[in-house]
C-alpha cells in the first residue's frame, strides 16, 4: 500500500511539472494568436517621469510607437550627448494558468543596457547599473539573458503595464533592447533553465583544455611555433565565447570591461588563427601576414581607451578588413598548403570553409539580424577537434619516426662517428698544413721586423700583437699584417735613425703577405743605401721621397689587391729633427710634458698601392726637444670592441682621441699603453706600437733669431757666400728651418752652383708642396739648367695653385719660346 502511494505521488509530481512547463511564456516582442503573430506595440520617449510607471498610465502625445525589435534608442532619438534618459513601455496579459499554482514567476531580458530599472504595474521588479551624483554612469550593465524574479501579486490577468527606465550613452547601439528576441515572462525556473547555455560552457572548457595542452607541447619543443599559435587560437576562442554567454553577467562585472575584453580577444585570436596555419605549413610568416598581425594588435590596443560607441566603429573596421584581407590570406594559405601537398591540408581546407561560412553568418547576424544565435560556436567545436586530431596525428607520426630512429640509433651513431672521425682527421691534417704555412711565414717575417737602430740619443722601442695566434708542434707564434722596423743609416755624412710602422691590408696570411713584400723591398733599399755612396749622398727629404716611390711602384703592380698604410721616417740623431711621410696611417702622437697630441691634422697621402701624382707627395718635418716621445701605432689602437647591441651588432670605438688618453695614462710606456687599450675594449685587429724618445746626453741650446737676421742681411748685401755659410750653420742646428734652406738655395744660385740650388729648392718643395714662391723659383732654376721637362712639371703645379699669376704667364711664354729667362724671385718674409 505504501509503495503504491509513493508511485502515485511521483506520477502526480511529474505530471504537474510537465503541465507547468508546458505553459508557453509571454513573448514581450511579439503578440501571437491562433492564426498569426505580429509585433507587440511598444511606446518610447526620451525622458522619464514617475507618472509613467503608474498602472493606469496611458501614453499620449510625444510618445513614439514601435512594433518591431531590436529597439536601438539612438535610431529614434539621435543625440551627441554622452548620457540620456529613456522610457519604454508596453501592455501584456497574463495567462490564467499562471495563477493556478504557487510556482515563482520571472521576467527574462534578451539584452538591455546600460543602466536600467524594470517596473510592472507600478512595482519595481529589478534594476542594475549605477549613476554618480554628477549624473555620470559609474557602473555600466549591458546584460544578456538575465532572469529576474517577478512576484505574482504584482500581476493582473489583463492589461499589465511593463515600464523600462533606461539610462545610457545615446551614441551606443546597445543602449536599449539590442536583440530581436529573448524578452519573456514565465516561470522563473523555466526561463532560467532556457537561458543557460550548458553546451557552450562545455565547449569552452574543451577549448581551454586543448589550448593548455598545446602550450605545454610548445614548452617541450619551442621550435614548433604552430603549437604556440594554436594555443592562442584555442584559448582565445574559449575566452571569446565565454564573453558571449549569459553566464559572464553572473560575475557582476562592469559591462564596459567585459565587452572590451570580448573585442580585444576577438582581434588577437583571429590573428593566431592564420599565424598557426603559416607556421604549420611553411614554418615562417611572410611580410603581409606580419602587417595584418600588427594591424590587429594595434586595434586591440586602441580598444582599451575610447568609449564603447567608438569601439563599435573599430569593430566595423576590423570586420571589413577581416572580410577583404584576413579571409583572402587564410584562403591563400589553405590553397598553398593543398598545392604543396602539406599533411592534412585538404581536410583543414574543407573544415576552414565550413568555419568561415558560419563566422560570416555570425558577423552578418551582429550587423543585420541581431538574433543572438552563435552558429560558429558549434562548427568551431567540430573544427577545433579536427585540428587537434591533425596535430595529434602529426605528433604521433613524429613519435613513430623517433621510435624508428631510436631502433637504428646505435648503428647510425657508429657510422656517424666513423664519418666524423674521418672528417676530423682531414681537418686536423689541413689545420697542421695551414699552421705549418703560418709558422714558415712567421719565420720569414721575423728578421724583417727588427730593431736595428744603434744611436743612444734616439731610443726606439716597439710592441706588436698580431690578431692571429697559432700553435705548430711545440711552437706558439702569431702572424698578421703589422710591421715595425728600425735601422741606422748615414745620408750626406750625417747619421739618422730610420723607422717604419706599417699595416698591410687583411688579417693573418693575407696581411702577412703584404708585410713580406714591404719588408723585403724595404730591406733591399736600406742595404743599397748602406752600400752605395750614390744612394746615400742625398738629403733626407729626397731619400724618403725616392724610397716611398720605389715601394709605391711595387705595390701598384698588385692593382689594389694589396694595400699598406705606413709611417716612413728619419730622425736626425744629432738634433732630434724628424722627417716622415704618412700614407693614410693613424697620426703620430707627440708626448711632451705629460700631454699627448696628434702631429698630423689631416691626411696627405693614400695607402701604398693607390696611384698618386708627384705633386701630392710631401715630407713632413718636426723638431723634437730633449725628453720628447713620438708614438706611432696601427689602426688596431682605435678599432676596439666596446660592446654589443642586440644579438649580432658589435659596437666599435669611433673616438680616435681615446688613444691620446691611453698614452697619457701610460706615461708614454708602450706596455702600459697596451694595457689601457685592452682594458677599454677588445682588440679586433692587429696592434703595433712604435716609440721614439729623443734623449741626447749633451743638448746644445742656441738662439736662431740672430743667426737668421745675419743670413738675410748678408744676402741683401749680395754677400752670398757668407750668407750661405750662416744658412748652413742654421741648417746644422735647426734642420727644420725651411726658410734657411730656401735662402741657401738662392745663395747657391747666385754663386753659380745651379745644381745644388735646384737640389735645395726641391727639398723645400717636398716640405711645402703648395708654396707658390718655391715652385716659381724652382721652375726658373730648371730653366737655367735647361731641364725643360722638369720646369714644365713644376710650373704646372704652380698653375694649379694660382692660374692667373703674372709670373706664371711669363715663365710659360718663355718655356714656349726658350728665350732669355727673367731674374728669380727674391722677396722675404
Amino acid at each position: 500500500m505504501l509503495k503504491q502511494r509513493f508511485l502515485t505521488s511521483v506520477l502526480v509530481f511529474l505530471f504537474t511539472s510537465f503541465a507547468i512547463s508546458a505553459i508557453e511564456p509571454v513573448d514581450l516582442s511579439e503578440l501571437c494568436s491562433e492564426k498569426n503573430c505580429q509585433g507587440r506595440i511598444w511606446n518610447i520617449k526620451n525622458e522619464f517621469h514617475s507618472d509613467y510607471i503608474k498602472s493606469d498610465f496611458t501614453p499620449k502625445e510625444g510618445w513614439k510607437e514601435i512594433r518591431s525589435f531590436p529597439i536601438w534608442l539612438n535610431q529614434f532619438y539621435p543625440s551627441s550627448e554622452s548620457i540620456a534618459n529613456y522610457t519604454l513601455l508596453t501592455h501584456f496579459d497574463t495567462p490564467e494558468k499562471y495563477f493556478e499554482n504557487e510556482t515563482q514567476m520571472g521576467i527574462r531580458m534578451g539584452e538591455i543596457g546600460e543602466v536600467f530599472t524594470i517596473y510592472i504595474n507600478g512595482w519595481k521588479i529589478a534594476s542594475d547599473g549605477g549613476i554618480s551624483g554628477e549624473g555620470i554612469i559609474n557602473f555600466h550593465r549591458t546584460i544578456r539573458g538575465q532572469v529576474y524574479h517577478l512576484p505574482k501579486k504584482y500581476l493582473k490577468p489583463k492589461d499589465n503595464l511593463l515600464v523600462l527606465h533606461i539610462i545610457g550613452d545615446p551614441r551606443y547601439d546597445h543602449t536599449g533592447l539590442y536583440l530581436t528576441r529573448g524578452y519573456q515572462i514565465g516561470y522563473f525556473d523555466d526561463l532560467k533553465y532556457n537561458s543557460q547555455d550548458r553546451t557552450s560552457l562545455g565547449l569552452i572548457a574543451v577549448y581551454i583544455a586543448i589550448g593548455l595542452y598545446h602550450f605545454f607541447l610548445f614548452l617541450k619543443r619551442r621550435r614548433e611555433l604552430h603549437n604556440l599559435f594554436f594555443c592562442g587560437f584555442a584559448m582565445g576562442a574559449g575566452i571569446y565565447f565565454f564573453t558571449r554567454t549569459n553566464e559572464i553577467f553572473e560575475l557582476g562585472l562592469d559591462s564596459v570591461i567585459t565587452q572590451k575584453i570580448e573585442l580585444i580577444i576577438l582581434y588577437l585570436f583571429v590573428s593566431c588563427y592564420y599565424l598557426f596555419f603559416s607556421y604549420l605549413y611553411f614554418s615562417s610568416v611572410n611580410r603581409y601576414l606580419k602587417i595584418l598581425f600588427y594591424f590587429n594588435a594595434s586595434l586591440a590596443f586602441i580598444t582599451i581607451f575610447p568609449p564603447l560607441y567608438i569601439c563599435e566603429y573599430i569593430l566595423r573596421l576590423w570586420q571589413i578588413t577581416a572580410f577583404f584581407f584576413v579571409l583572402p590570406a587564410v584562403v591563400y594559405l589553405l590553397y598553398k598548403g593543398v598545392k604543396t601537398n602539406a599533411s592534412y591540408s585538404r581536410n583543414l581546407l574543407f573544415g576552414s570553409i565550413a568555419l568561415i561560412l558560419s563566422a560570416m553568418f555570425d558577423i552578418l547576424d551582429s550587423v543585420v539580424f541581431n538574433t543572438g544565435i552563435a552558429v560558429s560556436k558549434y562548427t568551431f567545436f567540430i573544427y577545433m577537434l579536427g585540428i587537434a586530431t591533425v596535430l595529434a596525428d602529426k605528433f604521433t607520426e613524429l613519435h613513430r619516426q623517433t621510435e624508428i630512429l631510436n631502433s637504428t640509433l646505435e648503428q647510425k651513431v657508429v657510422e656517424r662517428t666513423k664519418e666524423l672521425s674521418k672528417s676530423l682527421d682531414s681537418i686536423k691534417e689541413l689545420k697542421a698544413q695551414q699552421d705549418g704555412d703560418y709558422f714558415l711565414t712567421s719565420l720569414l717575417l721575423r728578421p724583417l721586423g727588427s730593431n736595428l737602430s744603434k744611436n743612444q740619443d734616439v731610443k726606439i722601442e716597439f710592441l706588436i700583437q698580431q690578431k692571429k695566434k697559432f700553435q705548430f708542434k711545440q711552437w706558439n707564434s702569431e702572424i698578421g699584417g703589422d710591421l715595425c722596423v728600425t735601422h741606422s743609416v748615414s745620408l750626406k755624412n750625417k747619421n739618422y735613425t730610420l723607422f717604419v710602422n706599417a699595416d698591410a691590408m687583411g688579417k693573418s696570411i693575407q696581411g702577412a703577405g703584404g708585410v713580406l713584400v714591404l719588408g723585403s723591398v724595404f730591406a733591399a733599399i736600406v742595404e743599397r743605401t748602406k752600400m752605395s755612396t750614390l744612394t746615400s749622398n742625398v738629403y733626407p727629404e729626397r731619400w724618403l721621397k725616392n724610397s716611398f716611390l720605389e715601394l709605391q711602384k711595387v705595390f701598384e703592380t698588385f692593382d689594389g689587391s694589396m694595400l699598406v698604410s705606413l709611417v716612413l721616417g728619419l730622425v736626425d740623431d744629432s738634433t732630434g729633427t724628424v722627417y716622415y711621410i704618412n700614407a693614410e696611417h693613424p697620426s703620430l702622437v707627440l708626448y711632451r710634458d705629460g700631454i699627448a697630441e696628434f702631429l698630423d691634422q689631416e691626411m696627405q697621402l693614400r695607402k701604398l698601392g693607390i696611384r698618386i701624382t708627384e705633386g701630392n707627395l710631401s715630407v713632413r718635418i718636426f723638431a723634437m726637444k730633449p725628453g720628447d716621445i713620438l708614438i706611432s701605432g696601427s689602426d688596431g689602437r682605435d678599432d676596439l670592441l666596446i660592446g654589443t647591441e642586440g644579438e649580432n651588432k658589435r659596437i666599435i670605438n669611433e673616438d680616435e682621441t681615446k688613444f691620446l688618453q691611453f698614452v697619457e695614462k701610460g706615461d708614454g710606456n708602450l706596455s702600459q699603453i697596451a694595457e689601457h687599450i685592452q682594458k677599454f675594449g677588445d682588440l679586433t685587429d692587429d696592434l703595433s706600437l712604435l716609440r721614439i724618445e729623443y734623449c741626447p746626453e749633451n743638448a746644445i741650446s742656441l738662439d736662431l733669431r740672430p743667426m737668421w737676421k745675419d743670413a738675410i742681411a748678408l744676402h741683401k748685401k749680395k754677400m752670398f757666400k757668407e750668407s750661405l755659410q750662416v744658412c748652413e750653420e742654421v741648417g746644422k742646428y735647426f734642420p727644420e728651418e725651411t726658410r734657411a734652406l730656401f735662402l741657401a738655395s738662392l745663395n747657391k744660385y747666385h754663386m753659380g752652383d745651379w745644381n745644388d740650388s735646384a737640389d735645395m729648392a726641391e727639398r723645400v718643395r717636398l716640405r711645402e708642396p703648395e708654396n707658390l714662391k718655391v715652385l716659381l723659383n724652382l721652375t726658373f732654376i730648371h730653366i737655367k739648367l735647361k731641364n725643360w721637362n722638369r720646369a714644365n712639371v713644376i710650373l704646372n703645379e704652380a698653375r694649379k695653385l694660382a692660374p692667373d699669376h703674372k709670373r706664371i704667364h711669363q715663365l710659360d711664354r718663355f718655356l714656349s719660346k726658350q728665350g732669355k729667362p727673367i731674374a728669380p724671385e727674391e722677396h722675404w718674409n
